[in-house]
C-alpha cells in the first residue's frame, strides 16, 4: 500500500519584485507504508523544500500529493501523516 504519493509537483518562488522563479519541476515519488526512505542530494537540490511541502508547511504550485489515497489537504490525511 502506498502511504505517500507525490504526482508531478512543481514549486515556484515569488521574488520581492514579483517574479516567479521555478524551483522544482515535475517531482514524482511513491513511499510504501512501513518502508524507510532517505532523501539524499547536494545542497540546494530541494530535499528540505520537499519535506516541508509534504508536511504542509509550503504549498505546491502544480501537481498533487496523496496520503493513503486522499488529498493531503484533508484533515484525516494530515493526521495519518503524523503517524
Amino acid at each position: 500500500m502506498v502511504a505517500i504519493e507525490i504526482k508531478k509537483i512543481a514549486k515556484e518562488f515569488i521574488s520581492a519584485w514579483g517574479k516567479q522563479t521555478p524551483f522544482m519541476q515535475t517531482v514524482s515519488l511513491a513511499v510504501e507504508a512501513g518502508k524507510v526512505m532517505a532523501l539524499v542530494g547536494p545542497n540546494g537540490s530541494g530535499k528540505t523544500t520537499l519535506t516541508k511541502i509534504v508536511m504542509g508547511l509550503q504549498r505546491i504550485s502544480k501537481g498533487e500529493i496523496l496520503v493513503f489515497g486522499e488529498p493531503y489537504t484533508t484533515v484525516t490525511a494530515r493526521r495519518m501523516l503524523g503517524y
